[in-house]
């Protein structure tokens, strides 16, 4: 793949790391995501390359997969399919909560994906509605493995994660285990029935 292979249609979102482009192929004219981390140089592409080599080893239903990546002088761009439902906080703010049914039906998939990932040694850190992509309430897709870590091959004990949905253990300082996501995944939950946060 090269850069020039595709035509950015809008921007999409943009986080603390990377930014999200929505293109076009330009011989295909299909539809994709592009990710671009923010930061330039050997930091930029250690964070897209670590990122890169967790999504490739992972094959799940409910787990974005990875189509490809654009390496240029200074960057890794990753290159994915483009889900037209948008994310879960895009769902929530226009159709409020969820019955308790349809919020089954997104966490079966959504626990479903992360003992997938447990199962490989891959702990997420950054479960939000903001990484839950929607095609519907049936075909659900968790994205942004941008904080992931390898909780089999080191110790995990970086502050990593976004406040409200981050585990208590990982503010103490101290090392933690993939148990951080399923305290995220509980938080999620609740908001997905509820309309906010457990401490709002």
């Amino acid at each position: 793949m090269a850069e020039d292979d595709f035509c950015v249609l809008s921007t999409l979102g943009a986080g603390s790391f990377s930014v999200v482009k929505l293109a076009r192929h330009r011989q295909s004219g299909e539809k994709v995501v592009i990710k671009k981390m923010k930061m330039l140089g050997q930091t930029g592409l250690e964070m897209a390359r670590d990122e890169c080599n967790i999504m490739r080893g992972l094959s799940h239903p409910n787990i974005m997969p990875l189509l490809g990546t654009i390496e240029t002088a200074f960057q890794l761009l990753l290159v994915m399919p483009y889900v037209r439902g948008g994310d879960l906080r895009d769902y929530l703010c226009r159709k409020g909560p969820m019955r308790e049914e349809e919020a089954r039906r997104v966490f079966r998939q959504l626990a479903s994906a992360m003992e997938y990932c447990h199962a490989k040694g891959i702990a997420h850190r950054d479960l939000k509605p903001e990484n839950i992509l929607l095609q519907s309430l049936d075909r659900v897709k968790i994205t942004d493995f941008g904080l992931s870590g390898h909780f089999l091959q080191q110790s995990m004990d970086s502050l990593q994660g976004t406040l409200g949905y981050m585990a208590p253990e990982i503010t103490t300082g101290g090392t933690y285990g993939p148990g951080v996501d399923i305290w995220s995944l509980g938080v999620v939950l609740y908001e997905m029935v509820k309309g906010h946060l457990p401490q709002e």
